[in-house]
């Protein structure tokens, strides 16, 4: 689910890297990207989406903090996306044998999701979307150690 979101580029996810980054835009686009980002805070949960947005500011703590909270949650859909929190950021930070270890149960979790091959596209592909969006809105690609 927030692999999802992750991948849908200058979606709800590029307002949450808006929204971070402070850009200006006119009211329309404004009113737009304030609409994504209600959709999308609703769809994961405000845990999973303040998260999301300390992913987006490489605030690795802050995010997996975010990503342990949702996965408490007795909201399956907010649960699920604690979970893709938490394997995107340990895999953004680099620590993709972390990342790949949580793959199992994430696999059970998540009902688009059959194989850990699919899981791990699937993160590649959310981990190069959040690369656009940090780039969108100039800033690295990838966070600095």
């Amino acid at each position: 689910m927030l692999q999802r979101a992750a991948q849908c580029g200058g979606g709800a996810t590029g307002a949450v890297a808006g929204g971070v980054a402070g850009a200006q835009v006119d009211k329309q686009v404004a009113q737009k990207r304030e609409a994504e980002i209600a959709k999308l805070r609703a769809e994961i949960g405000d845990d999973a989406f303040d998260g999301l947005k300390a992913l987006a500011s490489c605030e690795y703590d802050t995010s997996l903090k975010q990503a342990s909270k949702a996965r408490e949650s007795t909201n399956p859909n907010f649960s699920l996306a604690g979970a893709w929190l938490e394997v995107l950021s340990y895999a953004d930070q680099g620590n993709e044998a972390k990342a790949k270890s949580m793959f199992p149960p994430l696999v059970e979790q998540d009902w688009n999701i059959e194989t850990n091959s699919q899981a791990e596209e699937s993160m590649r592909k959310a981990l190069t979307a959040i690369g656009d969006i940090r780039e969108e809105y100039n800033r690295p690609r990838v966070c600095s150690s």
